[in-house]
């Protein structure tokens, strides 16, 4: 008998208040809504299971671009290229900062991918964790939710 479970949510590199609070100072045109789970989006929908020696793991990511259009603003990131396999994203790997609204139409963070970045004079170096985001559980850090 076949008891794989379908889950839904996403997954990718996730970071910290601290993390959170640099990302909204680095920005250079900050919106009105600010992210409060900031992440690389690394699959949104159906999960898969990160590997055991993956999940969890905290990895450092380089920001190499930022882009604002008035309704999202966010950061282009390369990620350790070790990750580049469970990388399954169409949009450059990016983090959402902040969304704004222009002309009554709000910001949607599945749209920031399409930004222009620019490449940053100042290279930052930020540290996550490998994890998945549930609606109804939030961020996991192990693979527990596949038992």
């Amino acid at each position: 008998m076949d008891n794989k479970k379908e889950i839904f949510g996403y997954q990718g590199i996730f970071f910290d208040d601290s993390v959170r609070t640099e990302l909204i100072k680095f920005q250079q045109k900050g919106l009105n809504e600010n992210i409060i789970n900031m992440h690389v989006t690394f699959n949104y929908g159906r999960l898969y299971k990160f590997p055991e020696n993956i999940v969890g793991k905290e990895v450092e990511v380089i920001i190499v671009g930022y882009g604002s259009d008035g309704l999202n603003s966010g950061f282009a990131v390369e990620i350790p290229e070790e990750l580049n396999e469970f990388y399954k994203n169409k949009s450059v790997a990016h983090i959402t900062v902040s969304l704004g609204e222009v002309n009554g139409i709000k910001g949607k963070a599945v749209d920031t991918g399409k930004l222009e970045f620019n490449k940053l004079d100042k290279i930052l170096k930020i540290k996550g964790r490998i994890g998945y985001f549930l609606s109804e559980v939030g961020v996991v850090f192990d693979n527990s939710i596949f038992n």
